[in-house]
């Protein structure tokens, strides 16, 4: 067991509680390995809905690596620790041998849209890319298995961003998956195969070769502008866009609301959708990186607010954010992978925010926590290269318990689970 701390920033918080199991950890500020890789690059890691209470189950992820085909449940149980149930040979090879990079969800347990962008595998940057559908077979014992069924092949860098949502606004539908190309959108069924819409917005390149195509996923699908369906938020290079689904024409339609930020050319490497302010409306964050990031206040349809968050002395803040969810709105989560840590510069650290509506100044957004990898053997410049929030059911614990978030984020080859840091309600393993 890989033994690490989470410990705020320029603040040693003492925690109480002593956890579920505490013999697996060394401190009460720790987190664990959800699975780490001898070598290679970081995973893609999509959090699944936490099982349903009776199994021996807590918390559930789907894992892939970026640099060979690799796609696995990752099911862990009451203390933290983790069992992989691995793709079968066939299912890669419904997947061509090529690593996932992108992967979306219409509920809770699926099903899964995954995109693999350099499907075919040419070694050149015109290899035609391909999304599957995913379901999940969730067994009596709370584990699960997985089967793939390939869909669509289409141009290169095609599944270069998925995403999923009522972009519709259909009552009837379960919902649409959203797969993105260099500059086009494309609006799929449930099954990940009927095209029911696409489309591709003036001016927007949405694919940066400078940036490289599995380092920009400039999509997020949500309810922006208070209507029957959701929109879909673009990010060119230096502006965000939207793109609503029109019943009347049956098409996608670029809408004139544009954001951006003068001429930051980097405004919009990364964009979380999410009510970060609790008022019931979907906000949307939008990473510019070295330095920044933007908080947009919903609905978009009337005059909004933003607040700017800044990074001073950073040169990757804002290249990749996730959202937290809180008891009232949601929190954002900013990686900063040069970040420089008890002395040491390019450790990188994940900052949790509280973002305040109407606030100006340092106000605007409040640390909640900073997450970094106290053990500092990660290579520098790669902590939080993916980043998010993990559902964990305390109910495997206590019939009383009930679900929490847990942070996570990457360092290099491993995904490291921080069950209790800094701002935490105790050891989110068993606090209830």
């Amino acid at each position: 067991m890989r033994f690490v701390k989470a410990i705020n920033l320029g603040l040693m918080a003492t925690l109480a509680g002593a956890g579920c199991n505490p013999s697996v950890f060394d401190t009460e500020l720790d987190k664990a390995p959800v699975v780490a890789f001898d070598t290679g690059s970081a995973p893609l890691i999509l959090p699944l809905s936490s099982p349903p209470s009776g199994g021996t189950v807590a918390a559930r992820m789907l894992v892939s690596r970026k640099d060979k085909a690799y796609l696995a449940i990752a099911d862990y149980d009451k203390n933290g620790k983790v069992a992989l149930h691995q793709a079968s040979d066939s299912d890669l090879g419904n997947l061509g041998n090529t690593p996932v990079q992108t992967a979306a969800a219409l509920g809770p347990n699926g099903p899964f849209i995954l995109g693999t962008p350099s499907y075919g595998l040419t070694g050149t940057d015109t290899a035609p890319g391909r999304v599957a559908l995913m379901t999940l077979n969730l067994l009596p014992d709370g584990t699960s298995s997985l089967a793939i069924q390939p869909t669509l092949q289409k141009t290169e860098h095609y599944g270069i961003a998925v995403a999923a949502g009522k972009v519709t606004g259909d009552p009837a539908s379960p919902g649409e998956f959203v797969v993105v190309s260099n500059d086009t959108v494309q609006l799929l069924g449930a099954d990940a195969r009927t095209v029911i819409a696409s489309t591709s917005c003036p001016a927007v390149q949405l694919y940066d070769p400078t940036a490289g195509a599995y380092g920009y996923r400039p999509v997020a699908v949500a309810n922006f502008f208070a209507g029957g369906g959701d929109e879909i938020a673009l990010s060119g290079l230096g502006h965000v866009v939207f793109v609503q689904y029109d019943r009347t024409t049956s098409s996608l339609v670029c809408l004139p609301t544009a954001l951006s930020q003068g001429t930051m050319a980097n405004f919009g490497t990364s964009l979380v959708a999410a009510d970060f302010d609790g008022d019931g409306h979907m906000d949307l964050a939008v990473g510019a990186p070295p330095d920044r990031a933007y908080v947009y206040f919903g609905p978009f349809d009337t005059a909004g607010d933003f607040v700017s968050i800044g990074s001073p002395n950073s040169n990757n803040f804002g290249k990749r954010m996730a959202a937290f969810p809180k008891p009232i709105g949601t929190r954002l989560m900013v990686a900063d992978a040069t970040a420089l840590v008890n002395g040491r510069s390019g450790a990188g650290a994940v900052t949790l925010l509280d973002v305040a509506r109407g606030v100006s100044g340092d106000a605007a957004a409040i640390t909640w926590a900073n997450l970094f990898d106290s053990n500092e053997d990660a290579p520098t410049g790669v902590f939080g290269d993916s980043l998010g929030s993990l559902e964990f059911n305390t109910q495997v614990c206590s019939a009383a318990g009930g679900p929490n978030p847990v942070p996570w984020a990457t360092s290099g080859s491993e995904v490291l689970t921080y069950f209790n840091y800094p701002g935490s309600p105790g050891d989110l393993r068993c606090s209830n």
